[in-house]
């Protein structure tokens, strides 16, 4: 199938509450989510892939309020479904990357996050209250190594943190027709209070 296809991208989003009693139960780790995007950009559904029970409907209730950009082919909006990946750790919730994954009959097999280093929230931030979403454009290279990452938004004081984290993730590289090519991904790290 030929065509220009382009991903859905994120445009707006709520943060997950980390419910106190989850967090006092030490329920922590990754929510795996499939989300089905409509042409209008609103979520139309969301499947949990994986994740602790306890921590599954904070991340869905905030995912279903989630609004994309949503996918194109050859200048038509289409339904689409993105992977997202919400992780639930002491004090901060990050990577989740909303993976780069619009799924079509296409050639084009997406990027996949393989490896990632978990954010250092700083302590600065911490003390002060400060918690909310980083969210970057990462430029994945044809080896899978992120060669770049640009600001869209966040908080001035969790920027760098973020930034220095994504610097060190790995994804297996996108292909189209079988060949690795270069890409930017939009990436979101959440850093969660106390």
């Amino acid at each position: 199938m030929g065509g220009q296809i382009t991903q859905a991208v994120l445009i707006h989003m709520k943060d997950p509450e980390y419910p106190k009693i989850v967090r006092d139960a030490g329920a922590k780790g990754t929510v795996e989510l499939l989300a089905t995007i409509g042409a209008d950009g609103r979520v139309k559904s969301v499947k949990v892939v994986r994740g602790d029970p306890m921590l599954v409907k904070a991340a869905q209730d905030a995912v279903k309020q989630w609004v994309y950009k949503p996918a194109m082919l050859n200048g038509t909006a289409i339904q689409s479904q993105v992977e997202v990946e919400v992780r639930f750790l002491d004090g901060s919730s990050g990577p989740p990357p909303t993976k780069d994954s619009v799924k079509t009959d296409g050639p084009m097999q997406k990027a996949e996050l393989i490896k990632w280093k978990d954010p250092v929230y700083p302590k600065i931030a911490r003390d002060a209250g400060i918690h909310g979403t980083v969210e970057l454009i990462a430029t994945v290279g044809v080896d899978g190594k992120v060669k770049s990452v640009k600001v869209v938004r966040g908080h001035p004081t969790l920027v760098k943190a973020a930034q220095d984290a994504v610097m060190q993730w790995l994804y297996k590289p996108t292909m189209l027709n079988g060949t690795a090519v270069e890409r930017q991904v939009e990436v979101h790290v959440f850093f969660l209070g106390r």
